[in-house]
């Protein structure tokens, strides 16, 4: 089991929300994250340092 961090963000890219957990693996992991992020911009899953994936909306600086 890995500790990963799930960042709910905003169409700003603010995170509006944040979840540390245990999972068994990056799949676990990003069906949790696509439950999290339901309704929102977007969701970022990390496994340490590593960005797993980004789910949802593009990343944007404007």
């Amino acid at each position: 089991m890995n500790e990963y961090r799930i960042y709910v963000l905003s169409h700003d890219e603010r995170v509006t929300a944040e979840l540390e957990a245990l999972f068994a693996n990056d799949n676990a992991a990003l069906q949790r994250a696509e439950d999290a992020y339901a309704g929102q911009y977007a969701a970022e899953v990390y496994d340490g340092e590593r960005l797993v994936a980004r789910l949802g909306g593009p990343f944007r600086l404007d």
